[in-house]
C-alpha cells in the first residue's frame, strides 16, 4: 500500500497599505496538516514584478511546528508601489508542499507616498486701514488621494472655500485632475478687516502663516505651511514754499522755492508740483 502525504491548506493575509517608511508583513494560516513540520518561506516581490517571476526583494523563513498561524518579520520598503507576497510551505514526510499564488487579493501590500502643498498669496503692501485679502492654493503632491482638507491661518479667520479647479466631484484632492495632466487645485480665501490693522506704527508689518492638513488613505496626516508678509505703509508728503525776495516793488521778479518732502514710510514716485499763480 502506498501512503501519499496529506495536503494541508495555507491561507495568507498581508499588510494592505502603508505610507513609505512604515513596515509590512505577511501572515500565513497552515491548516489540515498531519503534525506538520518543515518551514514556511515568505517571498516579497517588488513593484515592477507583477508576475512574481523576478528575484524577490526580500525573503523570510519561519520554522513550522504544527498547524497554526505563522507571521513573517517586518519589512520596511524604500520604494513606493504595489508589492506582492507569496507564502511557500515546504512540506515534510507526512505533508505535501503548498503555496499561494502571485496576485492573491490579500497578498498585496500598497506602499504610498503622501504629500500636500499650500501656496499663500496676498498683498505685499497695504495702507493703514485696508482690508487684507489672502488666497491659499492647495495641491496634492503625490498619487495617494487626500480627504479632510483643512486650511487655517494664524492671523486670519474664517478661511472659506474651497473653489475647485481641474477637479471632479468625488471629494478627493488628487494630484492628477480632470485634464489628465495637472493636479487639482483647491483655492481658499480669508480677509483681515481694515479695522484690525488700523493704527499700526510706522514700519509695522503683518506676518501670518497658513497651514493645510489632509488625510491620506493610511498613516498619519500630511501637512504644509506657507508664510506671507504684508508691510503696512503710511505714505505722506509735505510741501514747504518760500519766496525770494519777500518784499518787492511793482514790476520786480520774485522767485519761489518749493520743497517737497517724503514724510511717510514708503518711497514715492511720479511726484509733481503745481502752483496756481506760477507756471511752469
Amino acid at each position: 500500500m502506498v501512503v501519499t502525504p496529506k495536503k494541508p491548506s495555507i491561507t495568507t493575509e498581508a499588510t494592505s497599505q502603508i505610507q513609505i517608511g512604515d513596515t509590512i508583513k505577511d501572515v500565513a494560516q497552515l491548516a489540515g496538516g498531519t503534525n506538520p513540520g518543515g518551514s514556511i518561506t515568505f517571498k516579497l516581490y517588488g513593484p515592477s514584478d507583477t508576475t512574481c517571476t523576478k528575484t524577490p526583494v526580500w525573503t523570510n523563513t519561519k520554522t513550522v511546528s504544527g498547524n497554526g498561524t505563522y507571521t513573517s518579520d517586518n519589512f520596511t520598503p524604500t520604494q513606493s508601489g504595489v508589492y506582492r507576497w507569496v507564502a511557500y510551505y515546504s512540506g515534510d514526510g507526512n505533508n505535501a508542499a503548498v503555496h499561494g499564488t502571485c496576485g492573491d487579493t490579500k497578498e498585496i501590500s500598497e506602499v504610498i507616498v503622501a504629500g500636500i502643498n499650500i501656496d499663500k498669496t496676498g498683498p505685499n503692501y497695504a495702507h493703514d486701514g485696508d482690508n487684507l485679502v489672502f488666497t491659499y492654493a492647495v495641491t496634492n503632491l503625490n498619487s495617494s488621494k487626500l480627504t479632510n482638507i483643512k486650511v487655517t491661518d494664524d492671523k486670519c479667520s474664517p478661511v472659506t472655500g474651497p473653489v475647485k479647479t481641474n477637479s471632479d466631484a468625488d471629494g478627493y484632492l488628487e494630484n492628477i485632475g480632470t485634464d489628465g495632466v495637472n493636479p487639482e487645485v483647491w483655492t481658499y480665501t480669508c480677509t483681515i478687516p481694515g479695522g484690525s490693522v488700523h493704527g499700526l506704527e510706522v514700519g509695522s508689518q503683518i506676518v501670518n502663516t497658513a497651514t493645510v492638513v489632509g488625510s491620506p488613505p493610511c498613516g498619519p496626516n500630511v501637512t504644509d505651511k506657507d508664510t506671507h508678509t504684508t508691510k503696512i505703509i503710511h505714505p505722506a508728503i509735505t510741501v514747504d514754499k518760500t519766496a525770494s525776495p519777500t518784499t518787492i516793488h511793482a514790476g520786480d521778479t520774485v522767485t519761489y522755492t518749493i520743497l517737497a518732502t517724503n514724510s511717510g514710510d514708503t518711497p514715492l514716485s511720479d511726484v509733481s508740483v503745481t502752483d496756481n499763480k506760477c507756471s511752469p
